[in-house]
């Protein structure tokens, strides 16, 4: 080696699947989870963890929600993330057949998943109380049953009634009367797929951040709930450096 040659060395902890998630970070755990699964390949996607970004502070589409949730279900059924049908006859007018995203919206509509009619709207932000409708529907699909034949217990061991009957869970998820996502909201509680964003909120009218998605599928289909692992609460990240925490409270911080 001589005096003008010069080395340029990258390295890469072990045990990391995406650059942007690093040791610590407040979902890792959901991400590795939904990452090796097969669910997600991450938004920047790369046979090297250095260079591959899962973008945890994005906040989550309608398309890609509906990517989501299709290879969880595939994944839950022990079939390939990609190995499912779907009509070709486009259901909206805002998804043609071209669309990226086309066979996993199709796949959505078909099983009952989203009751949509007419536009998509796929680029569209989902909000906390949307992911709660898809997300139950979603695990009534993965149990066999129909997507709206959901009941709750209202907190009462072995009950089955109308989860619109329930005393409400989350001070800002009123009564349905007032909140049509409320029974979904109620069922998601239940299922422990949701302990809400804090002070008793739910934060309905939240977006869903990629970081907040991959917890609520690897709770919802993976069977990776809180207590399965260590979460460090949430004042402990805040020193963390990048990526920012989305310091909103959803168990670790908010999902």
């Amino acid at each position: 080696m001589t005096g003008n040659t010069s080395l340029r060395a990258t390295f890469q902890p072990a045990g990391i699947d995406f650059c942007d998630v690093p040791p610590g970070y407040l979902y890792q755990t959901y991400i590795d989870a939904i990452f090796t699964s097969g669910i997600a390949t991450g938004c920047v996607q790369n046979a090297s963890p250095i260079d591959r970004r899962y973008c945890p502070s994005e906040d989550v589409p309608r398309n890609q929600m509906a990517a989501f949730i299709i290879k969880a279900l595939q994944i839950a059924a022990g079939q390939p993330a990609g190995g499912f049908t779907y009509p070709t006859m486009p259901y909206f007018t805002d998804v043609p057949s071209t669309d990226p995203y086309f066979s996993y919206i199709q796949r959505l509509k078909y099983l009952g998943i989203t009751a949509t009619s007419g536009a998509y709207s796929p680029d569209e932000l989902v909000t906390r109380d949307q992911m709660a409708a898809f997300l139950v529907r979603a695990t009534q699909v993965k149990a066999g049953q129909g997507p709206e034949a959901f009941t709750c217990n209202g907190g009462v061991a072995g009950a089955s009634v109308s989860c619109a009957t329930t005393t409400p869970y989350f001070t800002d998820v009123p009564s349905v009367g007032a909140d049509q996502f409320f029974p979904y909201i109620q069922e998601l509680k239940e299922l422990g797929i949701t302990t809400g964003c804090g002070n008793g909120d739910y934060c309905p009218s939240e977006d869903v951040a990629r970081d907040q998605m991959a917890a609520f599928i690897a709770r919802a289909f993976l069977g990776l709930h809180s207590h399965s692992f260590r979460i460090p609460p949430a004042s402990e990240g805040r020193g963390h450096s990048a990526p920012p925490f989305r310091f909103l409270r959803e168990d670790l911080t908010k999902g």
